[in-house]
């Protein structure tokens, strides 16, 4: 939805923020494919994401534990600044090579800042490997064929390795390598382990396995080698080529394998989390993220780093704090609105079960999904309804309301087209826009039943509903520009928008209407839509896909491309807001919630948050929280995480405590000063039973208690 938000009675209006950035990334939505982690000498980690199907996929780096990410820009002379990292490597002198989508390996010297196009690998396939050992030095992998260059890969040759498809290379500290590949001999699945002393020149076998083959390849300061198979197994030698031992670590297959400076061993499975060895592959234990399939680990230090597949991107670990998911969001999100609680709702296109609809309690400090029923994940729409109901509209699965107190999701219609927009006014309609000829559908019945109000067989998508506070509702509907409905979609009045490709459309408190296109910018109307004049000055983007407006007739633009525009003076002037913005400027939906922060998300960036709200001050009626306040735990039941929310009305003391049912103190969620306003904190019950439990809130002489259940 792309909606307007009017607060009427203001008891201060605002001033320049002084602030060095206007944005800040919520934690989340958390999405994506992260399939290789590397670590410079330096600390700086670089990641690899393969999200293809929402433009997110590319080489990010981090210089904070993964609290932060920024993309980093690798040239492409066919398709322009932005190119695709397939598969990355580091090289112990700081070099890194990465193979990119236009079929080129680039290297930088500079800590990825700058990129120098080295050469194709293969002209044939894609490498699935790139394997440094110094900065001129490199192996490669493409189509399980073993390549390597001496000259900084300015030229590749193929290794004569007579044997089958190569999918693992592995080094010890004296410059030993290792090698595993994989094939089907006499309808059988077998896997050889081959090892190198001269460079990769010859090869020879020393592990055969069968039935099942062998994923992962690490070795130890000892020298020892570990290997880890598709069936869970972990082999290792004992120095001797024919003596190997074995040890099942899991029913799901080991991913990868990694030690740490103290020789710990890490084994990244796929779908059972990440499981740990401290006396070289004797024993292992679950460490956590326990249902998750984990394609990559790196160790840097006092810490570990997952990245998974489809399920939460990047997480990291250290002995005092646990796993915790990280600043890498490389969700595409179309779709952002909130309720009068505060609460924001942000759509995902969905991959697997990574989309779908995203909630945030605590304005965007932490994301949780609430997809139960929701059975297309493709949200590109969202709106709610005066009665707290949420509607979203997906891509070819029609729209899906979530009744007000509801835990899950029910299919309403209309069910075979792509809903790209929707919107609900004070009376109680809720309208879709569909993906051609112009189609808006209408549901007087919260969303049970739906009727065509709009239809021309000459127009293209509805890409924007929006509802002023007068009930007037405007369409923008790509070749017929701008139409507007007085009368609940029964009737619609045509404008005449100079640029026909109207994809968000903005009316202010006056009534100005504003319509934002594909290719020329903003236009404005002063007279309902009768004329029309472009107001592009200091708009650098002219592709903007999305308006707003606060309180105070400030006008926010959304292009694609080139971040955030503000406007304080009706569209005379535009000046860009994108500092704090480090990974995406493909702004896809912007909303204010009931404090007047901006959230923007982005095609491939998650969600960020205005750094203050857009106006300083507030209703009157909202200054000051009067009382102590506890909220039921979301989501309840839940396995096996959730949220408690509370309210202060004055800076204190505070302390959160879990019990079991006997009344048992097992677990101390907060015990720390707080200021006042509205506050959370997350239990993870991954080690408890199912149960009843009590969660217990203190702060001064306000005690409060309730009940939630862990339903595993």
């Amino acid at each position: 939805m792309k909606s307007i938000f009017i607060v009427l009675t203001l008891f201060a209006l605002n001033t320049a923020i002084s602030q060095s950035d206007y944005w800040k990334q919520t934690a989340g939505p958390y999405t994506g494919n992260v399939s290789q982690i590397q670590i410079q000498p330096s600390g700086r980690i670089f990641a690899i994401t393969d999200y293809y199907r929402q433009g997110s996929a590319g080489l990010y780096h981090s210089d904070d534990h993964g609290n932060t990410w920024s993309r980093n820009n690798i040239p492409n002379a066919q398709y322009g600044q932005f190119n695709f990292a397939d598969v990355v490597g580091l090289s112990p002198d700081g070099y890194i090579y990465i193979y990119a989508d236009d079929g080129t390996t680039y290297k930088s010297t500079n800590n990825g800042n700058d990129w120098i196009p080295a050469n194709r690998i293969s002209h044939t396939s894609v490498p699935e490997i790139l394997f440094c050992i110094s900065n001129a030095e490199a192996f490669a992998v493409a189509n399980g064929v073993l390549l390597r260059s001496t000259d900084g890969g300015t030229s590749w040759l193929e290794i004569a390795f007579a044997h089958n498809y190569i999918n693992v290379l592995a080094k010890d500290s004296t410059g030993i390598m290792y090698a595993s590949d994989a094939s089907v001999v006499a309808g059988r699945i077998q896997s050889s382990v081959y090892r190198s002393i001269d460079s990769g020149q010859i090869w020879s076998s020393i592990l055969t396995i069968y039935f099942n083959g062998v994923q992962a390849l690490a070795v130890n300061g000892d020298g020892r080698l570990f290997a880890g198979t598709s069936d869970g197994r972990i082999l290792s030698s004992e120095g001797v080529d024919t003596l190997w031992s074995e040890i099942k670590v899991s029913n799901k297959p080991i991913n990868t394998v990694v030690l740490d400076l103290s020789q710990n061993l890490y084994a990244g499975t796929g779908g059972a989390g990440v499981f740990k060895s401290s006396d070289d592959g004797n024993s292992w234990s679950n460490i956590g993220l326990s249902d998750k399939s984990v394609q990559s680990l790196a160790s840097n230090n006092d810490y570990l780093y997952a990245g998974l597949n489809n399920d939460g991107g990047f997480y990291t670990f250290n002995s005092g704090g646990g796993w915790l998911q990280r600043g890498m969001s490389v969700t595409s999100v179309w779709a952002l609105t909130t309720d009068s609680k505060g609460n924001a709702f942000a759509g995902v296109l969905g991959r697997d079960s990574d989309g779908g609809v995203y909630k945030s309690i605590d304005t965007g400090a932490h994301w949780f999904q609430i997809n139960s029923g929701l059975t297309n994940l493709d949200v590109v729409s969202l709106c709610t309804d005066k009665l707290g109901n949420l509607y979203a509209g997906t891509e070819w699965g029609g729209t899906f309301r979530l009744v007000n107190g509801s835990a899950s999701w029910m299919q309403s219609g209309p069910t075979l087209d792509v809903i790209w927009s929707m919107a609900a006014n004070s009376k109680g309609f809720i309208f879709a826009g569909g993906d051609d000829s112009g189609r808006v559908y209408r549901s007087s019945d919260a969303g049970i039943t739906w009727a065509l109000v709009h239809i021309n067989p000459s127009s293209g998508q509805v890409f924007e509903l929006t509802s002023h506070p007068n009930d007037n509702l405007y369409a923008g509907i790509v070749n017929e520009g701008v139409l507007i409905s007085t009368d609940n979609g029964e009737t619609w009045k045509h404008t005449s928008v100079p640029d026909s490709t109207v994809e968000s459309v903005c009316v202010n408190s006056s009534g100005q209407i504003f319509a934002g296109t594909l290719s020329s910018g903003i236009f404005r109307s002063t007279d309902n839509g009768s004329t029309w004049t472009q107001a592009n000055n200091g708009l650098t983007n002219n592709w903007v896909w999305q308006l707003a407006c606060n309180s105070l007739d400030q006008l926010f633009a959304g292009t694609i491309g080139g971040g955030v525009f503000k406007s304080t003076n009706e569209g005379n002037d535009w000046i860009p807001i994108n500092s704090g913005l480090t990974i995406d400027l493909e702004v896809r939906a912007l909303a204010f919630d009931a404090n007047e922060y901006l959230y923007s998300a982005f095609g491939s960036g998650g969600v960020s948050r205005s750094v203050v709200p857009t106006v300083t001050g507030v209703p009157k009626e909202r200054i000051v929280l009067k009382t102590f306040s506890m909220q039921q735990n979301y989501p309840n039941p839940f396995n096996p995480k959730t949220t408690i929310s509370f309210s202060l009305p004055s800076r204190g003391h505070v302390s959160v405590k879990i019990f079991d049912l006997l009344g048992k103190e097992i677990s101390t969620l907060l015990d720390d000063i707080r200021d006042p306003g509205d506050h959370s904190v997350d239990w993870d019950a991954s080690s408890f039973a199912s149960g009843v439990y009590f969660y217990r809130m203190q702060a001064g002489n306000f005690v409060q208690t309730k009940k939630m259940v862990l339903l595993k």
